[in-house]
Formats: C-alpha cells, sequence, structure tokens
C-alpha cells in the first residue's frame, strides 16, 4: 500500500498552530485546507461524532451542495481535523462507501514497524510510553525461557535459580523504586512493568521444566484472546509457578505469579487495565559457615553447617494499574494505495491521558531457632517474626500530542502530567513487643514529562519528573536515549547514545528501619543521592554486533555496609564497555558478549573486572519447516572479586570484604529441538564439575549446583 502523504499546509498548521487550529474549528462549520478544486468541504472522522457508534466502518463526507456525486480524482493530501465541539455539523451529510480504518491500540504505542501475529508491550511508567518486546519463538533460546534475566551476565544469588539475585552487570541491574521493603527489589521476578498485547486470534503458550536431584520444576502459561476489528479488544491471563531446591537443607524458593489484563480501543477512548498477584516463599539457610566446608568434597551436603537454621521470607504482593486516553483533537488521512482505492486512516492527534496505580507489598521473615551468629535481637533471643508493608497509591492526569508521521514538517510527540503519590508503610516499633505496628504515611506532588521524535536520521526519546511538594520534595529524573542512523541502512548500522541525572532522596526504609535483627534511624543524617550518566553503543545487525560504553559518576552513592546498615560514600564513578556477537552461518551459531567494568571505590561496590559469555552450536534442519536440531555449549565466566553478601533477615544485598567470588567458568550443555511450534530441550548442567577443582560458587558462602540434568518444553498454540 502507498503511504506516501505529501500536504505541506496541513503539517506546518498541526506543529506549529495547533491550539489556534483547534479553536479555529471548533468554531466554524468549514474543514480547514478543504481543496479548491472540488465541493467537498472536508472529512469527519465519523468515529469522533456522537452517531460514531452505530456505523463506525464508514466515513461522513461533508459538502457544499447537498449530496453530490464525487467528482474529479482522489486528492492524496486531503487531510482534515475534526473537535469536539464539532459534533454534528449543520450540513447535509451523505455516507461514503470508503472505509475508516482504526488502528485501534496500535494507535497508542510508538514505532511499531511491522505487523506480527503477536505483539507484546512493557508499560515504562517513568516515561509514559509503550516499548515493544519480541516474543520469542526461537528453540535456540528455550533453555533460557525459565531463566530470570540477564543471561548474559552471571549474576549473585543464593545458588536458586528463582531465588533472590544481583547482576554481576551494574547497569543491568533493575531500578526499583527506592520506597519498596527491602528484599523485594532484589526479586525482580515480582517487579515486572504492567503489559499489553494483541494477537490475530486466540494465542496460548505452555512452557515446563523440571531437573534432576535438584527437585527444580516451572510451569509457565499465557493465553490470550483478541479481536482488533472495531472494537479493538485484547484480554488474556499469564501464570507462573516455580519451585527450587539445592542439596542444603532449609533452602529453597516457591514462587507463584499470576496476571491479567484487558485492552480496550474505540474511537476516541482507549484503555488498558492490568492486575497480578504475587507469592513468594524463600528458606534459606544464609550459606554454609566456612568457604572450606564446599571445597573438602569427602564432607556430605547433609552434615555441612550452616549459619542459618530456619530462616524463612515470605512476599506478598498485589498491583493494578489503568492506562487510559481520550483524545480530544483527531485527525483524518485520505490516502489512495496503489490500485487507486481511496482508503481513509484515523490517527489521534491531542488526549486527555490519566495512569492509576494501586499497590501493596509484604514481607515478613521467620527464624525459630535464632543461631549465635545472626547479630544482636532487640526483641526476642529465640524468636522472630519481623514484617514490614507498603500500600502506594500513585495518580497522573496529563495532556498529550500525538505528532502525525505524515507530516511535512517533523514535531515531537509530546506529553504532560502532574501526579500524586501517597504511601502508607507499616513496620515494628523498636523495642517493644505488645503494640508492634508502626504505621507512617508520605505524600508527594510531581510533574512530569515526555518526548519522542522522529526526524530523517534519528529518533529521540526522552522523559523527566520534579516532585514539588511533600517526602521527596526537590527530587529530580532526567533520561534521554538518541538513536542515529543513515537512513538507507537503518537496518545496517545505528548509534545510540545516552543522557542520564537524577537527585533523590534514600527511600524510606533506608531511613528508618525496626526489627529484631536490624534497628537504625538516620532520617535528616542521609544526604540526596545524585548521579550523571552517558553511554554510547553502536549497533551492527548487519553481522549482529554491539559495542558500547557507559559510564556514571556518583555523589553520596547509597549502600548496605557489612553490618547490614545504609551507609553514603561521597564519590564513586563506574565505568563499563562491552563487545556482543551474534552469528548464524551455514548452520553455525556463535553468541558471545565480553564486559569490562570498573568501581572507582571497591569499599562501597564491588564488581568483577571481567565478564564473559559464549554459546557455540549448530543447528539442522532434519525435516524443512517442521524438524530442526541443535547441539550447543554455553560458558559463563567472571573474575575474582569482593562480591556482595546476602542478608536473609534484610533480603539485601551488603558488603563483605572476606570472601572472593568467581574464577571459576561455568558450562553447559543444550541440545534442543523444534517440532513445528513444539520446542523440546535436555540441558546438561555444569559439565565441567571437578575440572577447575570445587571453588564453585553462585553467591557468597552459597555453592553453585553441582552438575545435574534438566529438561522441559514449550507449546505455542495458534488459532
Amino acid at each position: 500500500m502507498k503511504r506516501a502523504y505529501h500536504s505541506p499546509r496541513a503539517g506546518r498548521a498541526i506543529g506549529l498552530l495547533i491550539v489556534w487550529l483547534a479553536m479555529q474549528l471548533a468554531a466554524t462549520h468549514h474543514a480547514w485546507g478543504a481543496p479548491r478544486t472540488t465541493p467537498e468541504a472536508g472529512l469527519v472522522d465519523t468515529t469522533f461524532g456522537a452517531s460514531a457508534m452505530a456505523h463506525p466502518d464508514t466515513a461522513r463526507i461533508l459538502r457544499r451542495e447537498g449530496a453530490t456525486a464525487r467528482r474529479g480524482p482522489a486528492g492524496p493530501d486531503t487531510a482534515r481535523m475534526d473537535t469536539v465541539a464539532r459534533r454534528e455539523a449543520a450540513r447535509p451529510v451523505e455516507k461514503d462507501s470508503t472505509v475508516v480504518y482504526d488502528p485501534g491500540i496500535f494507535g497508542h504505542v510508538h514505532r511499531l514497524e511491522a505487523l506480527n501475529r503477536t505483539h507484546r508491550w512493557e508499560l515504562d511508567t517513568e516515561g509514559w510510553r509503550y516499548r515493544h518486546r519480541t516474543l520469542d519463538s526461537s528453540f535456540t533460546n528455550v533453555h533460557l525461557f525459565s531463566t530470570p534475566e540477564p543471561h548474559f551476565a552471571t549474576k549473585n544469588s543464593v545458588g536458586l535459580v528463582y531465588g533472590p539475585y544481583q547482576s554481576d552487570d551494574f547497569f543491568a541491574r533493575p531500578t526499583a523504586e527506592k520506597d519498596l521493603p527491602p528484599g523485594i527489589g532484589n526479586t525482580p521476578l515480582l517487579l515486572a512493568p504492567p503489559e499489553m498485547y494483541s494477537t490475530l486470534g486466540p494465542y496460548a503458550r505452555f512452557s515446563a521444566i523440571s531437573g534432576g536431584h535438584s527437585a527444580r520444576g516451572v510451569l509457565l502459561g499465557d493465553l490470550l484472546m483478541t479481536n482488533n476489528i472495531l472494537p479493538s479488544l485484547n484480554m488474556g491471563i499469564t501464570f507462573r509457578h516455580a519451585e527450587d531446591k539445592t542439596e542444603y537443607a532449609n533452602h529453597r524458593v516457591s514462587l507463584n505469579a499470576a496476571r491479567a489484563f484487558l485492552s480496550f480501543s474505540k474511537g476516541r477512548l482507549f484503555a488498558n487495565l492490568t492486575g497480578d498477584l504475587g507469592r513468594y516463599d524463600l528458606n534459606t539457610n544464609g550459606g554454609i559457615q566456612s568457604k572450606a566446608w564446599h571445597l573438602d568434597s569427602v564432607r556430605d551436603e547433609a552434615v555441612v553447617p550452616v549459619r542459618i537454621t530456619n530462616g524463612e521470607a515470605r512476599i506478598r504482593q498485589h498491583r493494578i494499574a489503568l492506562d487510559a486516553s481520550f483524545d480530544l483533537l483527531g485527525l483524518l488521512h485520505e490516502i489512495p494505495d496503489s490500485t487507486n482505492v481511496e482508503r481513509l486512516y484515523r490517527e489521534p492527534t491531542i488526549s486527555l491521558i490519566t495512569l492509576q496505580r494501586l499497590e501493596g507489598q509484604t514481607r515478613s521473615y521467620l527464624d525459630y531457632k535464632l543461631g549465635p551468629d545472626t547479630g544482636p535481637h532487640h526483641i526476642s533471643n529465640e524468636y522472630t517474626n519481623d514484617s514490614i508493608a507498603r500500600l502506594a497509591y500513585d495518580g497522573r492526569l496529563g495532556l498529550a500530542y500525538h505528532h502525525s508521521p505524515h507530516a511535512t514538517l517533523r514535531f515531537p510527540s509530546l506529553r504532560a502530567w502532574t501526579g500524586y503519590r501517597i504511601s502508607r508503610y507499616t513496620m515494628g516499633k523498636p523495642f517493644q513487643y505488645l503494640n508492634p505496628q508502626l504505621e507512617q504515611r508520605e505524600q508527594s506532588l510531581y510533574l512530569g514529562a515526555a518526548l519522542d521524535y522522529d526526524f530523517p536520521i534519528g529518533h529521540l526519546e526522552a522523559d523527566g519528573q520534579f516532585h514539588l511538594w511533600g517526602a521527596h520534595r526537590l527530587d529530580i529524573r532526567l533520561q534521554a536515549t538518541l538513536d542515529l542512523y543513515i537512513p538507507r541502512w537503518k537496518d545496517r548500522l545505528a548509534l545510540a547514545l545516552s543522557f542520564e541525572m537524577a537527585a533523590e532522596k534514600p527511600g524510606h526504609f533506608a531511613q528508618r528501619y525496626y526489627s529484631n535483627n536490624r534497628i537504625w534511624d538516620v532520617r535528616g543524617q542521609l544526604r540526596r543521592e545524585l548521579y550523571t550518566g552517558l553511554g554510547a553503543e553502536l549497533k551492527a545487525p548487519w553481522w549482529g554486533g554491539k559495542y558500547g560504553a557507559r559510564g556514571r559518576i556518583y555523589q553520596y552513592y547509597f549502600y548496605f555496609d557489612e553490618t547490614g546498615k545504609p551507609q553514603q560514600i561521597s564519590n564513586i564513578t563506574i565505568l563499563s564497555a562491552w563487545a556482543e556477537e551474534s552469528i548464524l552461518l551455514y548452520g553455525v551459531g556463535l553468541r558471545a558478549r565480553a564486559q569490562l567494568q570498573h568501581a572507582s571505590n571497591d569499599g562501597a561496590l564491588g564488581l568483577p573486572l571481567l565478564n564473559l559469555y559464549g554459546e557455540l552450536g549448530y543447528q539442522y534442519e532434519v525435516v524443512r519447516n517442521a524438524l530442526t536440531l541443535r547441539l550447543s555449549l554455553e560458558m559463563y565466566y567472571r573474575s575474582k572479586h569482593l562480591a556482595d553478601q546476602y542478608d536473609s533477615p534484610l533480603g539485601v544485598f551488603h558488603r563483605q570484604r572476606t570472601f572472593e567470588l568467581g574464577g571459576y567458568p561455568m558450562a553447559n550443555l543444550v541440545l534442543s529441538g523444534k517440532w513445528k511450534t513444539v520446542e523440546l530441550y535436555v540441558m546438561a548442567m555444569h559439565v565441567d564439575e571437578g575440572l577447575f577443582g570445587r571453588d564453585f560458587f553462585d553467591g557468597v558462602l552459597y555453592p553453585a549446583l553441582e552438575r545435574d540434568i534438566r529438561f522441559g518444553l514449550k507449546w505455542n498454540f495458534y488459532s
């Protein structure tokens, strides 16, 4: 279909005189910019009118001379605007056979370059924009579907696949909200952003995985039902269940999460409603007492002494989010296709937007038999039942301007909003056992704005927030990303530049925390954390390469010290550089990533100097378009460094200065196959066990899993 649109007058008016144009359109009966050689006074987007619901598939033509036949060839530059005030103008109207194409939800997401069978978007709540995420249907990654991201980097964990973890790549660590209860920010699986899907017909996906003696089991599923004709209606549910257990007693994790979504779009109205529930149970023994116990291979795991006897953390979460918009001003394009058939395309121009979020998280830690190495106890020396919680509401209201990609002049799409946030925090009272509940409320009022700008040689995204009043007064955050490319080589070479800046107070629990295990109150002592960052990445999809560097400078960097209490350091600089390659040639597949990183003060932040990931495999199509097999070997490696240690009662990673983590390569052998829509795999984990000694640990004092066999399948169902 020919998508060209040439209208200098429409482009200039939309970009430069949008306010004046809206007022003029509301006051006049004549559509702006009508062709002077035809009797038509303009095109009205009937979906925006009161009578549109009865005939959503047709366009109305307003004429000067009553209902007459169309004369002359269709002009390609007859874009017209319609406002709410215009409604049903006092003119004779007549239905025309031209179909109005309503973009549905696709009109509310940006930069969608191709229509696929299934689409998935994640809502970036900071910039208030939807980001397209490709649903991985490649069997080459089937063994990674149950592994938390990022899979290109190693991570500091407690030896459990679905346990809390901290990526060894500093810039891959999720930037969770600072006001979350400790322990929840280190379980990114519970913090997935609101989602939206679109499929051509019913779609379902199921995944299952099982392990050997490690008692690993995972069950995943997605069920989606859609109707993208008129109205655009999409609904679905996703669920996750995972269990994992190591050889050491009382060291296991269980995750159960379910999410539902409903998106609706018709005419002026768009709404996306999501809700999820999560339950997370972690039993951890705090790791072994000494590294020497693991290096001695004669020792039976069942009698290795551990640091905590029976510690259990329980996390409960519920969230609901509504993203909605109502188009105050619409734009209609009349564009002939390659067969000279006239087609009308509808686009929102100015919209009233709102985002409402309500969420609650609770974390409890129970320990019935406190050991001598668990630190001082402020309530009881025999029993701990610490519980903290947060209930938060965040509401936004704003305006959005969507710039038409068909306009001659290019202007950015803009969003601006004001928001209100109120949070209620619950924790124990210090040294009190009878009335342990202490509740506090915090409120904030803030402003936000975002920008999306497409220009001939690139794309710019920028957004920011500034808190005017309340607990986070004067907090500010800015970030921007600029993609540059040569138009003819857009799919071959691109350069991405990024900038970020923030000045934010530490979270509520970082300033004050009361429990049986830790007590601190440093309100008034912690400074606002400031950082500035720059980054650049050269993307070369032509040969599958990515090469980049990134840096960030902190003032008053916040961290937890060796005792698990909050601290700040005046200055620290973090640098990272990486090279990534992904090639498939004549059946031979290579994926590799090498990263160098450095922190100027390892007393506050410990990072491995070198991170390596590599996968080499061969795939063969046994039956054309039906059966494909692949055999691959993957390897992870990180250099030795003083990594953070996981604190079970707090649920956070804090500094330590005695245990070096890393220096051991981990290798996995994977055999996978795909039969049409079914993908199977068998993986031998840690096949190099014993070749380089027994100094293999996933985290400080948490040994990695010994050699094990995992197998699983993924099944996609389409209508």
